[in-house]
């Protein structure tokens, strides 16, 4: 998604839930861009963090808000 980003995709054996982990590995704010939101993440989408509650959402913005600096999130699609 971005170089200050390591993300992974976690599933379900059976292949019924996925979270998507995204880790802010720097010190500085970090805006996941249009082109790679829509690699990874459809458009429109609500996302919830399972670790905090924070929502996130996916637009021709990118992913909103921005992850903070060393910021951990798992999100879950709000979608069904």
């Amino acid at each position: 998604m971005d170089p200050a980003i390591f993300a992974v995709v976690r599933s379900a054996p059976d292949g019924s839930e996925r979270v998507l982990c995204l880790h802010n590995v720097t010190g500085a704010p970090v805006e996941i861009a249009p082109d790679r939101v829509a690699q990874g993440l459809p458009d429109g989408a609500t996302w919830r963090d399972v670790l905090t509650g924070q929502e996130f959402s996916t637009s021709s913005a990118g992913l909103t808000p921005a992850l903070a600096p060393y910021q951990v999130v798992w999100l879950i699609s709000e979608v069904v």
